[in-house]
Order: C-alpha cells, then sequence, then structure tokens
C-alpha cells in the first residue's frame, strides 16, 4: 500500500529546496493492494485493519499476537497506515501496545511525519506523548514541524514546539520550518516559531532569508513580524 504519491511538487516560491509530496487527493486514494512482504497472514489483516479504521479486529488480531510492526512491500507498518488515516483510537492502542514509533517508510517518513503533513492533531499528539522522535527527516530531511509549518497545521506546529521539536532544523537543501510558514503566508505559525527561538536570519543554501520570501510573496504583515523579530 503506498501512503505518499510517487510525484512531487516543487512549491512555487524563490525556495524551490521547499519539494514535499503530492496531496493524497491528486493521486487518487494512495492504496495501492498488496501481498507481499508479510510472514503471517495476520500480519498482513493488522495492516488493512488499521487502514480501514477497524478497531474491534485491531484488538482482536493483537491477541492473537499478530506482529505489531510487519511492514508490507512498501515498508508500511500499522501504526503508519493509522497515523496517516487519521485513526486516533487504532493509534493510541497500537502505541499503548508497543508499536515502534519511529519505524521508517520507504521514504523515511516516520508515522509522526505522516500524521503532521496530513493534519491529524490528535493523532500526532498522542505520538508526541508516546515518545516518537519528534526530529526525524524523510529522504528530503523534511521532519514533522517543517511538514506542519508549511501546510498550516498551528495545534500540530504548537504540540511539536511543546515537545521541543527542534525549531532551527533544516532540509536537505537548507530550508526551515520558518521559510516553509512564511512562503504560504502563515501568520499565526510565523509567530509561534519565532517565540519558540526560530532563528529569523537563517538562510536557504542559496542566501534567502524568511523575510526575503515573505516579501516577495507580498506578505506585509509577516515581513512586519520578522522585522520586529530582527530580521535584516
Amino acid at each position: 500500500m503506498d501512503f505518499r504519491c510517487s510525484g512531487r511538487l516543487v512549491v512555487p516560491s524563490l525556495i524551490p529546496a521547499l519539494v514535499f509530496m503530492a496531496a493524497l487527493g491528486g493521486c487518487g486514494n494512495g492504496v495501492e493492494e498488496e501481498r507481499v512482504g508479510f510472514a503471517d497472514q495476520r500480519d498482513e489483516e493488522l495492516l488493512r485493519a488499521a487502514k480501514e479504521g477497524r478497531l474491534e479486529e485491531i484488538q482482536s488480531l493483537l491477541d492473537s499476537s499478530a506482529n505489531l510492526d510487519a511492514k508490507d512491500g512498501e515498508g508500511v507498518t500499522a501504526l503508519m497506515a493509522a497515523a496517516f488515516q487519521g485513526h486516533v483510537e487504532i493509534v493510541e492502542v497500537l502505541a499503548d501496545s508497543g508499536a515502534d514509533l519511529d519505524s521508517r517508510y520507504r521514504d523515511d517518513a516516520t508515522a509522526l511525519i505522516l500524521a503532521a503533513e496530513n493534519g491529524h492533531t490528535h493523532v500526532a499528539r498522542i505520538l508526541v506523548e508516546a515518545g516518537a522522535d519528534l526530529d526525524l527527516r524523510d529522504e528530503d530531511g523534511i521532519t514533522a514541524l517543517m511538514w506542519a509549518s508549511l501546510d498550516g497545521y498551528s495545534a500540530i506546529v504548537e504540540t511539536l514546539i511543546e515537545a521541543g521539536a527542534d525549531v532551527n532544523a533544516k532540509n536537505d537543501k537548507g530550508a526551515t520550518a520558518l521559510m516553509g510558514a512564511a512562503d504560504r503566508g502563515h501568520l499565526a505559525i510565523v509567530r509561534l516559531l519565532i517565540e519558540a527561538g526560530a532563528d529569523p536570519n537563517s538562510r536557504y543554501r542559496n542566501g534567502e532569508t524568511a523575510l526575503e520570501i515573505a516579501g516577495f510573496r507580498g506578505y506585509g504583515e509577516i515581513v512586519d513580524l520578522l522585522r520586529s523579530a530582527g530580521a535584516r
């Protein structure tokens, strides 16, 4: 089952490094059913039940000793499937049962990254409270905080900041969460990041800052906020 579209979208901005996965809606339902990678049929059933939100079946399969961390041929676990779909109760049950919170999908995404990029606030909170690593990166160096900041999920941003996520982490090309929020015009998130200590003068690999990005986009309030925070 393929949870993230194979195509990429280049964010149209001054910072082409902010390359993120295409929205699920643009790639069908994002699921390719496979019978690859499972040693036990119960493991396959667990993954399918997690994806489809069947809580009672999940509990029955766990009672029958299904492997919590079994992966399909794409590297998807039951926890990733539930996090991607936003199935709060299933994520809670799997986390409480000892699922590997930081297991990686084929592109190195974790359950927390999947929850953050899809705006599943309650799922993100459960994973954070259960001890998921806040600063793990996908194959492009993008953290859960970067995803949430770019996509405008302020409640997830706040949750991650409060838990201690690195607000100055950079992706593989030097982009930060603050740059992503500034690029998309998310004023409230820019404010949250600045208040948490995000560096307003951090530079993308070509030398641009969040201030220059916001100015180019015409986001006057963000420009003013960044300047008040010491951006140059």
